[in-house]
């Protein structure tokens, strides 16, 4: 899949898929993505990720991600992260970081 815009829930997998835009709800695993933007809540795992921006809730694992901007608020393990930068907005990170 090219582009997905405008999703609401994604209740499963996504593999290679290139770019993700202003989804509300990821449930599960996605695995190979090129780029996230403008997410509410990201549940599972994210692996292989390019760049996440503008998310709101990351729940659980990211692992491999090349850079996250604008997060508001990071609960689990962020590892093999390259580059986090924070708005005003985006002050709070709970658990560890490793690999920077």
């Amino acid at each position: 899949m090219g582009t997905l815009t405008n999703l609401k829930i994604l209740p499963f997998n996504l593999q290679n898929v290139g770019t993700l835009t202003n989804l509300k709800i990821l449930l599960l695993n996605l695995q190979n993505v090129g780029t996230l933007t403008n997410l509410k809540i990201l549940l599972l795992n994210l692996q292989n990720v390019g760049t996440l921006t503008n998310l709101k809730i990351l729940l659980l694992n990211l692992q491999n991600v090349g850079t996250l901007t604008n997060l508001k608020i990071l609960l689990l393990n962020l590892q093999n992260v390259g580059t986090l930068t924070f708005d005003i907005y985006g002050k709070i990170l709970i658990k560890r970081l490793v690999c920077f």
